[in-house]
């Protein structure tokens, strides 16, 4: 499927448009993919129209502003959609692109009337990226140890070997730091997105005051963005956030997994909303 454009100052901000349903949702991928990733989960939503966008430093979208992106920023971009304009949207976030979710919700709770977070980063503060990308001595150590990965492959071999860091997650870090490439997008997405900051006791309330529908599917071997996370944001709250674990890892936007994400983000039976012991 070809893309649609939007113009962006020096930037080019490359959509898809999926579906052709009456509820409308704006689709936000994970690290290292791109818009196509929801055509597929298009598919198991007839209900719905998505419009999904490659993130900035993320498949065709061609950024020129630096490393720099707010929020207000990034709502501007979505409302020059012609899809979208002034219109109320849901909001379907992935991974890294649950963040933008929950941080996007955060903004303006009153216009959204669903949120569904599949697998999302965000639900919890990260302390070493807050280092890493809003303090000179973060930055600093954030931007040798990418261009010179040596020490710091070294130190995650050792906390592997300790069980001080999970294999799963030693794996994912190694496979992004295998190539020059790959490094430097980690660098230009964790500076470009570093005000996207979701604040979990602020949304907690919004989805309360809103009644906002919120759906949450994670991977029962998820170890990146853990289930237990998903189940501690959503105590107390079972009539308003339905929760689904799936028989999976991370890569819940995989084909075969697709017609049961899709159930579990739309369906009616949910989990109860207790964090895991």
């Amino acid at each position: 499927m070809k893309p649609s454009w939007l113009r962006y100052r020096s930037s080019d901000i490359a959509y898809l448009k999926a579906g052709s349903g009456p509820r409308l949702a704006v689709c936000f991928h994970g690290f290292m993919e791109d818009a196509s990733s929801f055509l597929a989960l298009s598919d198991h939503l007839p209900d719905h129209t998505l419009i999904a966008f490659d993130l900035p430093f993320h498949g065709r979208t061609n950024w020129h502003e630096g490393l720099k992106l707010s929020v207000q920023e990034w709502i501007n971009i979505i409302a020059q959609c012609p899809e979208i304009g002034d219109r109320n949207y849901g909001i379907i976030g992935y991974s890294m692109g649950g963040k933008m979710a929950l941080t996007v919700y955060q903004a303006r709770p009153e216009r959204v009337p669903f949120l569904w977070l599949i697998a999302p980063d965000g639900l919890k503060p990260d302390p070493w990226h807050h280092f890493a990308t809003h303090t000179t001595v973060g930055h600093a150590i954030m931007r040798y140890n990418l261009r010179n990965p040596r020490g710091f492959m070294r130190l995650l071999d050792l906390l592997e070997k300790t069980r001080l860091l999970n294999g799963s997650i030693a794996k994912f870090v190694r496979y992004y730091m295998q190539d020059e490439t790959m490094r430097e997008k980690v660098y230009q997405t964790w500076m470009t997105f570093r005000d996207f900051r979701p604040d979990a006791n602020m949304i907690r309330e919004e989805i309360r005051r809103n009644k906002t529908e919120v759906s949450m599917v994670f991977g029962r071997y998820d170890k990146l963005c853990p289930a237990a996370r998903g189940h501690a944001f959503a105590e107390g709250m079972s009539s308003l956030i339905r929760m689904k674990t799936l028989q999976a890892g991370h890569l819940l936007m995989r084909p075969h997994h697709l017609q049961e994400l899709a159930k579990a983000l739309t369906g009616s039976k949910h989990e109860r909303a207790v964090a895991e012991i």
